[in-house]
């Protein structure tokens, strides 16, 4: 016996044969149902019970909304072609008593209309939307290690979009080693280590990425890093002359 459930039907079916088929409407709707099946066997009986009760049954109606589309399902990975994307009537999802979004959930057009070697915008998106989570700063005292990580779910992504794509990494808006070819990074990490760090590695860390075509530089990651030196106690006579040094770093990568 096998039942499958929704706010808009209810199926009972046994051995691919329905049995049973609800489709509550506005003025009738599926609210709280209690059943019992029996199934006869040669040397037994095999009774089955259901007891339904569909969420947000409480309530003022809630009618739905549409959430943001997909990507598109493209014929063609850039150039330009046609395809299909979806959305969902998730925001919010409508309750049992609330009206279904209107319009469809699909859209057909040309899609993926940017130049070959560059990253989509759709990419672009993610990229933009990773810099708002995940951009932070990290305090530590001189002496501790520190691994720094570029997003590589992004990076598998640019390798898909721009196979030839360079990557490097940043302190202060000057360049650390060399730059690291995408192809290179397909199974690995792409993170910056520092060691014993001191107080002048303190600064903003940003993981950039270079695309095949002339397309301006992207920033990946942007960490701020705070190193700290153990506390020391001085001691001056009055008339004595001493300096204090203090280290840091501006970044002006993105503007105000």
């Amino acid at each position: 016996m096998q039942k499958r459930y929704s706010e808009q039907s209810l199926n009972i079916s046994k051995s691919d044969s329905l049995l049973l088929q609800w489709n509550p409407s506005k003025e009738l709707p599926l609210i709280y149902y209690y059943m019992s099946i029996s199934s006869a066997l040669p040397n037994s009986r095999v009774t089955w019970t259901l007891n339904c009760v569909p969420p947000d049954i409480d309530g003022a109606p809630r009618s739905g909304g549409w959430g943001g589309w997909g990507p598109w399902q493209c014929s063609v990975p850039c150039g330009g072609g046609s395809g299909i994307r979806y959305r969902k009537c998730d925001h919010p999802k409508p309750n049992i008593f609330g009206a279904a979004c209107d319009g469809s959930n699909s859209q057909v057009g040309r899609c993926n209309t940017f130049k070959c070697g560059e990253i989509s915008p759709y990419t672009s998106q993610l990229i933009r939307a990773s810099l708002k989570r995940e951009a932070r700063t990290i305090f530590l005292t001189e002496a501790n290690n520190l691994s720094i990580a570029c997003d590589m779910n992004l990076i598998r992504r640019i390798a898909n979009e721009s196979p030839t794509a360079d990557f490097e990494w940043n302190k202060n808006g000057f360049r650390l080693g060399h730059r690291v070819d995408i192809q290179d990074l397909r199974d690995a990490d792409f993170t910056w280590n520092l060691t014993r760090v001191h107080v002048q590695d303190s600064g903003v860390y940003t993981c950039l990425v270079f695309p095949d075509t002339a397309e301006t530089r992207k920033v990946l990651s942007v960490v701020s890093v705070t190193v700290t030196s153990a506390t020391r106690t001085f001691t001056k006579r009055v008339g004595d002359r001493w300096k204090l040094v203090c280290n840091s770093g501006v970044s002006r990568l993105f503007p105000s």
